[in-house]
């Protein structure tokens, strides 16, 4: 890729096949461009505290106090504010304001995805993730159901209810009270947050549920208890 043009809010480009393409001026922009040459971004804060690019663009692994998380696209502009604020101030409280919100607040997806990845009836979306096409978890651990009074040919694919859940505790040997340790794809077991296990025991409930709760059954048509019943080998 080559850079043919800077504007104040945008970056025109020649890729390699040769069309043009336009980027925002935008601080994630500028440093990829101008400091890492078109490569991934990868920065060093501190020993504990450091980020590398995926291959994915925009998408980062960040580490900081023995902590591991995925940061998304949507956080790229801020972490690329945060290598600014530490290339000029020295310090590294933009990036550790970031991370630790991020670690509280946004479910591991790259763990999430791969815990979930070879689980029969369960199929990752942009927006969560789809239980027996009846159920579906959004990354903020809210639970949905298709709509029980339509046939599956008159409904819409993106539309849902609510659904309530109610668990008894976790659902994961490796619990802790604000979250729980999960393997990543090296199989060492990283700590995750809590909306993270949240995510995973609605999932596990929702892939073999009580069948005996009322108070979850009742909210299900006949047919879809039915469903259930069958896939749980036909008890209830």
């Amino acid at each position: 890729m080559k850079i043919l043009e800077i504007r104040p809010e945008q970056v025109i480009c020649q890729e390699d096949n040769g069309s043009i393409s336009t980027r925002p001026n935008s601080p994630y922009y500028s440093l990829r461009y101008f400091k890492f040459k078109n490569r991934r971004i990868g920065y060093i804060f501190s020993d504990t505290s450091y980020c590398k690019e995926t291959f994915d663009q925009r998408i980062f692994n960040c580490w900081h106090d023995g902590k591991r998380i995925q940061l998304r696209q949507d956080l790229s502009e801020k972490l690329a504010d945060s290598i600014k604020h530490h290339e000029a101030y020295g310090n590294i409280r933009e990036y550790a304001e970031l991370f630790n919100t991020a670690f509280s607040e946004i479910p591991f997806w790259d763990i999430l995805s791969m815990y979930l990845r070879n689980i029969n009836g369960v199929i990752r979306q942009k927006d969560g993730f789809v239980i027996y096409d009846e159920f579906r978890i959004d990354f903020k651990g809210n639970a949905w159901i298709r709509p029980q009074a339509k046939e599956p040919t008159q409904r819409e694919r993106d539309e849902w209810n609510s659904l309530c859940i109610v668990m008894q505790g976790r659902s994961h040997a490796y619990n802790t009270e604000d979250g729980g340790f999960l393997p990543d794809e090296h199989g060492q077991m990283v700590e995750v947050n809590a909306l993270t296990m949240t995510i995973i025991a609605k999932i596990v409930f929702l892939l073999n549920p009580n069948l005996k709760d009322a108070a979850f059954t009742g909210q299900l048509s006949k047919n879809l208890l039915l469903k259930l019943i069958e896939i749980s080998g036909g008890e209830c």
